[in-house]
């Protein structure tokens, strides 16, 4: 501990630095002897509770009994004890988006198709909307009435990664309330460090990992994108790696999923990481459309629910009517998209190409008795053997390419 002139003199320090008017020095030295006179006080060291690792057998681990069914709580979407994080453009509609699932999960609804498990408890943590937009969103989602859904507001944030109170106080309501989803929005606004930061957002992330497997809570957490470069339209198209912040922050997620305003009315749901949804949804592949208004939210796009198309069969359809089109004359056509139309003609010897003006590709659909005139330069030179008949619709031969070309 200090003695009394150490004491003293700090005191001395913090009174001209800190005190407006300062005191009299008599009055310091009073205060520093009077200080002076207590022991300071010893802390007994903490004992740590010892860290213990379970070990089971295989066989053992299999006897466990599995997870109860009710786990789903709205499809392969939500499930209790996932993270399920919406990564989309400011002004995309995430919340909207995340309040339209909780209500179906706690009201028991269908939302996209999938059913909500109902009878739930709710919990959102709001870190940033004001009480005239939450209540116009609570209004619109249909839980303006319900009692199944508690609301926090917190406008000014959170900084679990340094106020031990609040990090106790938000512990002690999800072990009072046993909710069965928890909404946390906007995630950055939990902690006080940088977004970025690797170390800091991994911290979090444990924190809130621990709480849903402690209390089993499924977690859902909307999550900015990254805006795009003046260079691309805001319509590009997404992947997880657009999502803003350390990686961490979708690295440890179950589900992650993309939501992405097209037009007025009408948005992208990508589907990027579904921990129990390989088969039922197109992870890594095209989004849904959805389709939006204020007084019905959310739904599919009814041309997504349409028999599938069979693009390759349309192209080659619309090329043996309008030979030597260009990829976009193509994809204009068949009304499909460019990268789309652009993969079918490159896959395959289905299709080759002329060169064009301009470096373009003017493509046909391979096969002479197609195209009569089209003359690919090969059989230009070759030697056809007596009785020998071109395939009506066959690969190109061994002396050319699928491109048209000479090897």
């Amino acid at each position: 501990g200090m003695g009394a002139a150490e004491i003293a003199a700090a005191l001395h320090v913090a009174n001209r630095d800190r005190c407006s008017p300062p005191l009299p020095e008599r009055d310091v030295e009073r205060i520093a002897a009077s200080v002076g006179r207590y022991q300071p006080e010893t802390q007994e060291p903490v004992q740590a509770e010892p860290f213990e690792l379970s070990v089971l057998t295989a066989r053992q681990l299999c006897a466990l009994p599995d997870p109860p069914t009710s786990e789903a709580l709205l499809g392969e979407l939500v499930v209790r004890g996932y993270r399920t994080v919406v990564g989309g453009d400011s002004g995309a509609g995430k919340t909207t988006f995340a309040l339209a699932v909780v209500a179906a999960i706690v009201r028991g609804e269908e939302f996209l198709g999938l059913p909500g498990a109902g009878g739930c408890h709710a919990l959102v943590l709001d870190l940033e909307q004001g009480l005239r937009t939450v209540k116009r969103r609570l209004r619109e989602a249909g839980l303006d009435t319900c009692d199944e859904l508690d609301y926090v507001r917190v406008p000014d944030g959170l900084a679990l990664d340094r106020r031990e109170d609040e990090v106790a106080a938000i512990q002690g309501l999800l072990e009072r309330g046993r909710y069965d989803v928890v909404l946390l929005d906007p995630w950055y606004k939990a902690h006080g460090g940088d977004s970025n930061a690797e170390r800091e957002v991994v911290d979090l992330m444990r924190l809130l990992d621990r709480w849903r497997e402690l209390y089993g809570f499924a977690l859902l957490l909307p999550m900015h994108t990254r805006k795009p470069p003046a260079s691309e339209p805001a319509s590009r198209r997404l992947s997880i790696h657009d999502v803003f912040g350390s990686g961490a922050s979708v690295r440890g997620a179950e589900n992650v999923l993309g939501l992405q305003v097209v037009d007025d009315g009408y948005s992208r749901l990508y589907f990027w990481k579904l921990r129990d949804g390989d088969e039922a949804f197109p992870v890594g592949g095209d989004p849904w459309g959805l389709l939006f208004s204020r007084e019905l939210g959310y739904r599919r796009d009814p041309a997504d629910s349409a028999p599938a198309r069979d693009v390759p069969a349309e192209v080659e359809e619309y090329l043996l009517a309008h030979p030597r089109s260009t990829t976009n004359e193509v994809a204009k056509g068949v009304g499909a998209g460019k990268d789309k139309v652009s993969s079918v003609l490159k896959q395959g010897e289905r299709f080759t190409f002329e060169p064009g003006p301009n470096r373009s590709r003017l493509w046909v659909v391979c096969g002479l008795q197609n195209h009569p005139d089209h003359l690919f330069p090969a059989e230009a030179v070759r030697v056809v053997p007596e009785g020998w008949t071109p395939p009506l619709r066959g690969a190109p031969s061994d002396t050319t390419d699928h491109r048209g070309g000479s090897q």
